[in-house]
């Protein structure tokens, strides 16, 4: 998976990501961020899946997590005032059968 973040996050169509990965990426998270992390989703089909894969893999660590559920984008953004952390598990405008995660510090 070379070239893994672009300049908005990671995105991929959803068969592409590795059995694993979303676990992977938030025990990863939740190992160097020591901090409370807000996850919220689109409606994408896959994002139910990567975002429990995610979430696991974030609890593992010990990571204080808010699950915010479906939101817009926005909302995450504006939830990391009460978090360290904000990721939202969307491709934004890419076709449906893409996922992925974005990001955001403090600052949102």
């Amino acid at each position: 998976m070379s070239g893994l973040f672009g300049t908005s996050g990671i995105r991929r169509k959803f068969t592409e990501f590795p059995q694993g990965f979303a676990k992977d990426l938030g025990a990863a998270l939740g190992s160097f961020e020591r901090v409370p992390v807000a996850v919220g989703r689109d409606t994408r089909q896959s994002g139910l899946a990567l975002e429990s894969d995610f979430v696991a893999g974030l609890t593992s660590t010990g990571c204080n997590v808010s699950l915010l559920g479906v939101v817009p984008t926005p909302t995450v953004g504006v939830a990391t005032k009460d978090h360290g952390v904000g990721v939202v598990v969307t491709a934004s405008h890419n076709p449906p059968e893409y996922n992925g995660f974005k990001f955001f510090d403090r600052y949102g």
